[in-house]
């Protein structure tokens, strides 16, 4: 069975809502989704892994690592911080905010892109289409 492994966040509510999370997007892609390590990462670590990885010296809200192997889908890494800033900034609820980006990562993981507009317009509209789902689920609002 596919499992979601959590480090670095101490929360125990999110220790309920996420791997919840991750079953829901798991029954909306059976075939894909593998285990999964969900990273929340301090704001030098994700801009140390942004600027290694895509070339951007800044702290950013989400990245992902599609590894595709036997077992092993790939790793998410969040920051938690940036997640706050853009809660804010945006007008969402942190919570919010912290399920949209987690499933962003999810669906790079899944082989979406956001590169071209019409892979931005399908990954927009998936991503918009899980957070209704979760949004309906009892367990998100915990």
């Amino acid at each position: 069975m596919s499992k979601l492994a959590i480090y670095g966040y101490s929360s125990s509510l999110d220790f309920k809502r996420l791997p919840a999370l991750f079953h829901l997007i798991q029954r909306l892609y059976p075939k894909k989704i593998d285990n999964v390590n969900l990273i929340f990462s301090s704001p030098s670590q994700m801009r140390a892994l942004n600027k290694k990885y895509r070339r951007k010296n800044e702290n950013t809200d989400v990245l992902s690592f599609a590894y595709n192997e036997k077992g092993f889908l790939g790793e998410i890494c969040v920051s938690k911080a940036k997640v706050r800033e853009n809660a804010k900034k945006y007008g969402n609820l942190y919570i919010h905010e912290l399920d949209r980006v987690i499933i962003h990562g999810f669906l790079h993981l899944l082989g979406f892109d956001h590169k071209e507009p019409e892979e931005r317009e399908a990954m927009e509209k998936e991503e918009k289409n899980i957070f209704k789902l979760w949004q309906k689920s009892k367990i998100s609002s915990l």
